[in-house]
């Protein structure tokens, strides 16, 4: 605080000596005048408020002195109240700055808070979505063929490598399709097919292009129906 007095003096001195000023009024006056204006420029009538009343009456009464002749009382005094001036404006600013973090770390918190409540309320939904499991492949109702029309030759479905998810579809039923295995238990090679890109087998989406791996020997056919079986996924 002394060293920020000093400063300001020779200032303040600087200036009146460039100007050529003869004002009768010690440079204590001005030094006083600017450190009062200066700490309420910092906020000290809300952060070091004391501080500022004593700099402010302070230099009151150094004025009075000054106008009653007590020039010696007089620069004294504001030079009593530089130093409050002066320390309230240290005070405000320390004060402000605290204020300041305090503000950055509640917000901060806060954020933190809000990311974590979202995070367990999608979580609370994801929990609570209804897992629907799909009814069973109805068999054809087979018919006897109408004596008095031509007799057609069944068309064999053709064998996909790839198919392409749509809407309300999972693996069993993907299974099942003529085009793919024409049945159902048969899910699991799907599944350990496309293992990079499903990663529960009761969750594919619509869009999602499957690979539809083909030629697997009678065991890994086994195997797969006995893999469905003993997981009870999409079983009625």
């Amino acid at each position: 605080m002394n060293l920020f007095y000093r400063v300001l003096m020779i200032v303040l001195c600087t200036a009146g000596l460039l100007t050529g000023c003869s004002s009768s009024q010690p440079v204590e006056l001005h030094l006083a005048r600017q450190a009062v204006e200066m700490a309420r420029n910092e906020g000290a009538q809300s952060y070091a408020s004391a501080e500022l009343d004593q700099a402010a009456g302070a230099l009151q009464q150094g004025e009075r002195l000054l106008n009653n002749g007590q020039n010696e009382k007089a620069v004294a005094t504001l030079q009593q109240a530089t130093q409050w001036a002066i320390t309230a404006k240290s005070k405000a600013r320390s004060q402000r700055q605290t204020i300041q973090q305090y503000a950055s770390q509640c917000e901060a918190l806060k954020a933190e808070q809000r990311l974590s409540s979202l995070h367990k309320q999608l979580k609370t939904s994801q929990d609570q979505l209804p897992v629907i499991a799909p009814a069973p492949p109805q068999r054809p109702v087979e018919t006897s063929p109408d004596p008095k029309l031509p007799i057609s030759e069944p068309q064999p479905t053709a064998a996909v490598t790839e198919y392409r998810v749509g809407s309300g579809e999972n693996l069993y039923s993907i299974a099942a399709r003529t085009s793919i295995y024409g049945e159902g238990l048969l899910w699991p090679l799907l599944y350990r097919a496309n293992r990079d890109q499903i990663k529960d087998p009761q969750q594919i989406f619509p869009g999602q292009i499957l690979s539809v791996p083909r030629n697997h020997t009678d065991e890994e056919r086994k195997s797969a129906r006995e893999t469905a079986r003993r997981s009870g996924i999409f079983l009625p």
